[in-house]
């Protein structure tokens, strides 16, 4: 075989919205089956598996894109080659960011990958491209700095140092999916045809369960510091890659901005705070901030700061100062278990709040309030990153229920 192979199904076996789902299996079993009837050919191979569409009907966020201008947001990298003039191709195309597209799935099948694990790291097109710059010493000069930087390589997909340390998994059974002589002759489309008894209607619920999860580079943190008038976000970046934070303001009038931070960098913005502030902050695997309050006599002033230690499972520890003028009675909720802790602090007082995340497998959801203003709620989600493999978001697989 070549160094590299690229395989192009039929359209009927393509998994498209127009073409049967099982068909798509059952072609992509004969590719493994020949594979791994020559274990000398299959372990030296990597089977990728990419789709390109999958109409967004299933997903819930925004893929990273970098900012176009100053208003929308900034950037550590460099954007040349991902913004759009508005005097484009094609004629007339409205000006603005490409970034990546829709997410959808992708598979990596070899020696280096068993275990069933999954991978939340960005990746898109262009990490097929790397990771064939990685094996074989080429470079691909079309890939802009920008997606160079927030995109992964897909090397954080196996486990080159130790693959055969994981629990056999096994794989279904794609017999009864073959298609009839006639449709693999091509002779009988009509039968390809969807209709309301052969398609789902509303969005798919999630697989229930978690799987074993592959370390990430990420670490990320942003702090809010309300003064006056505004709020000023500062963006940190202390993982190994590139990451994009989007911010989405509760005033309609404010623009979604997006912050593309290097490692060992940080960025930061203000946003009107008056009377009142409602910003959300996402980022990659799960990773969420929302801020919310009010400014002006009465309202509650808080600082909140938190830490990562990589220790074990992992752990995030809030540092929580009392910048107001009177006593705040501060409650913060650990939403996985349902536990809360409420502290009293009078101005200029602070505690420390360490929250262990063995349990979870390094996840968290954080709740701060304050009683006596209702406008107050700090909220922290996410994964803590100890360098080690761990699981899937346990919550999300409807293992349990987050409290509120």
């Amino acid at each position: 075989m070549p160094q590299v192979s690229w395989v192009v199904a039929p359209a009927g076996y393509t998994e498209h919205s127009d073409w049967p789902i099982n068909y798509g299996a059952w072609y992509i079993s004969q590719i493994f089956d020949i594979l791994v009837s020559n274990p000398d050919v299959f372990s030296k191979t990597v089977l990728l598996i990419n789709y390109d569409e999958a109409d967004g009907s299933f997903d819930h966020i925004v893929s990273p894109y970098p900012p176009q201008t100053a208003a929308y947001g900034a950037s550590t990298v460099s954007i040349e080659n991902e913004i759009v003039g508005p005097n484009g191709e094609p004629q007339g195309f409205m000006g603005g960011p490409i970034g990546l597209g829709t997410r959808v799935q992708f598979l990596a099948i070899s020696p280096w990958s068993k275990g069933g694990y999954v991978n939340s790291q960005i990746f898109d097109h262009t990490s097929t491209v790397r990771f064939i710059e990685q094996r074989f010493g080429v470079v691909e000069a079309n890939i802009s700095p920008w997606r160079r930087a927030v995109v992964g390589d897909l090397t954080s997909v196996f486990n080159f140092a130790n693959p055969n340390r994981h629990t056999h998994v096994n794989l279904p059974n794609t017999d009864s999916f073959l298609p009839s002589v006639n449709e693999l002759a091509g002779g009988n489309v009509d039968t390809f045809i969807p209709d309301l008894g052969s398609v789902i209607i509303g969005v798919p619920p999630q697989e229930r369960g978690i799987r074993p999860a592959r370390a990430l580079p990420y670490e990320l943190n942003v702090q809010a510091v309300v003064n006056g008038s505004t709020v000023t976000l500062t963006f940190f970046n202390t993982g190994t890659a590139t990451v994009v934070f989007e911010v989405r303001s509760g005033n309609p009038a404010e623009n979604v901005r997006t912050y593309t931070v290097e490692p060992g960098k940080q960025l930061a913005d203000t946003w009107n705070a008056g009377p009142s502030y409602d910003l959300s902050v996402y980022g990659p695997n799960g990773f969420t901030r929302y801020y919310k309050g009010s400014v002006g006599s009465g309202a509650a002033a808080l600082d909140v700061v938190s830490r990562y230690s990589r220790q074990d499972r992992g752990a995030i520890e809030l540092k929580i100062t009392n910048l107001g003028s009177t006593r705040a009675d501060i409650t913060v909720l650990d939403a996985y278990t349902g536990n809360t802790r409420t502290k009293h602090l009078q101005p200029g007082h602070e505690f420390e709040n360490e929250v262990e995340l063995e349990e979870f497998g390094g996840w968290y959801d954080l709740i701060a309030t304050v009683a006596g203003d209702s406008t107050f709620t700090y909220r922290l989600a996410g994964h803590v990153e100890t360098g080690e493999d761990s699981i899937s978001d346990p919550a999300m697989g409807g293992l349990i229920i987050l409290k509120r």
